[in-house]
């Protein structure tokens, strides 16, 4: 049960920052510094192309570890991967080593990459986030590198803090799932150092419903 009052904080101190009130003449309230950080961090992975054709996945892996190197985590718990024909397309994973010798660990298994996105189909730069009139605009700020930000965030601030949780959390993000080549994520997905088996083990995914795109409510059912 701590475990899950744990995770629920987390989530719910990351929602909070894209859920903030918002009233037709009311000033937007100022951001804590944990706050402003995360959306600096949001607004880094949507601003760094990680597109196949113009981008690099491999590039914003690397952004990703520093931010974890700055919490707290060492080289020997960060993995850099990419494969040698798609040098662009590489990943990430990171661990926080759990209590348990028995209890299988869990992933939380993302991507990085985003579908090709050309100036002259958007309105605003595709690449340049954007936040007008409660909703956030850019290329992946919904699929998915809010949530990448949610559990790159989570990572941090569990390791800042010295929470040591009883399963393994791994945290894997990686290529190829918005085009490009599919083969980082497979080559990723069958290395024991990442996922801890042959195949990625309880791996978490976001609720169907969560506010990446607004920044200002919950969204509201149909």
């Amino acid at each position: 049960m701590v475990g899950t009052a744990r995770w629920a904080i987390a989530w719910a101190m990351a929602f909070a920052i894209l859920a903030r009130p918002q009233g037709a003449s009311a000033e937007p309230a100022a951001l804590r510094p944990d706050q402003a950080e995360f959306r600096a961090l949001y607004q880094e992975l949507v601003e760094t192309d990680t597109s196949a054709t113009t981008g690099s996945c491999t590039a914003l892996a690397s952004k990703i570890a520093d931010h974890l190197r700055q919490a707290g985590y060492t080289d020997d718990q960060i993995t850099l991967f990419s494969v040698q024909d798609r040098p662009q397309e590489g990943g990430l994973a990171v661990f926080l080593t759990g209590s348990s010798k028995t209890l299988k660990p869990l992933l939380l298994l993302g991507h990085i990459d985003v579908v090709a996105a050309k100036r002259e189909d958007w309105t605003r730069d595709p690449y340049k986030m954007v936040e007008e009139n409660g909703y956030f605009f850019g290329r992946g700020a919904a699929d998915m590198k809010a949530m990448d930000a949610i559990w790159i965030d989570a990572m941090s601030r569990f390791k800042k803090s010295g929470y040591h949780p009883k399963r393994t959390i791994k945290l894997a993000l990686t290529c190829g799932e918005e085009g490009g080549s599919p083969r980082p994520c497979t080559w990723a997905k069958n290395r024991r150092r990442i996922t801890g088996s042959r195949r990625p083990i309880r791996a978490a995914t976001a609720p169907s419903r969560y506010p990446t795109m607004r920044s200002t409510s919950w969204p509201t059912p149909s």
